[in-house]
């Protein structure tokens, strides 16, 4: 079983291999990137239809 002390430091040592290895993901920001990314993906029908019928 291991100690407090040697989880703390092996997650240290995870820490200093990746640093963002605990960040929680972001969240999609919609009006950040409404032009680059979904604008052209309304130009397909099928997209369109998914918007619509889950926006009801």
């Amino acid at each position: 079983m291991k100690t407090k002390r040697k989880k703390a430091a092996e997650k240290d040592r995870q820490k200093a291999r990746n640093p963002f290895a605990n960040n929680k993901p972001r969240k999609f920001d919609f009006a950040r990137n409404w032009r680059r990314r979904i604008v052209p993906l309304l130009d397909d029908l099928a997209v369109k239809r998914c918007l619509d019928f889950g926006m009801m």
